[in-house]
């Protein structure tokens, strides 16, 4: 949560979207005004898949400690596994309270919308009865589906360096 003019705040994490899959995220806010801010985010998995996102939005302090933020982005996931891109547009609105307890307790929650477009190929070899020559085929997918994905988070500590516990999940619409 952005709240001043000139605001830099740089998050790692070791995250895990499910069990057996951790991943090394990166994410750093910038506020260049007394209302804008840019982000950027990168993730990477132990499957060698990366997701970049970059957003642009809007901070507003109400009283002293209290922050609305809204975002309009764009995400990439680069998956080798699958042979596929995935785009991720998104609208994202975050809220809480930030500098508690003299500066060492921040609060919020995230909600993210958007829509995961799919856009992968699937190779399959056949060999029929001739190893020389394996006939190839390749499917071509791509879908549109809604998500919403809301996320909760306390962060603790010093002033300037803090631990932080971040709950999210993300659900798809329309798989069918």
């Amino acid at each position: 949560l952005i709240r001043h003019q000139n605001d830099l705040q740089i998050e790692g994490a070791i995250s895990s979207t499910y069990i057996g899959a951790p991943a090394i995220n990166t994410t750093a806010t910038y506020s260049f005004n007394k209302w804008g801010a840019v982000q950027g985010h990168i993730n990477w998995n132990g499957y060698m898949d990366f997701y970049l996102q970059t957003a642009f939005g809007s901070y507003l302090p109400i009283k002293q400690h209290y922050v609305i933020e809204g975002y309009v982005g764009y995400g990439l996931w680069i998956s080798p596994e699958e042979y596929g891109i995935y785009h991720n547009p998104f609208l994202q609105f975050n809220t809480g309270w930030v500098g508690l307890a003299k500066e060492h307790i921040d609060v919020g929650f995230g909600l993210k919308t958007g829509c995961f477009i799919t856009s992968f190929s699937k190779i399959q070899t056949n060999i029929k009865g001739n190893e020389t020559s394996p006939e190839t085929q390749v499917s071509t997918f791509k879908e549109i589906v809604p998500l919403i994905e809301p996320q909760i988070f306390i962060r603790f500590e010093g002033k300037k360096l803090k631990g932080s516990l971040r709950v999210g999940y993300c659900t798809f619409f329309n798989m069918g």
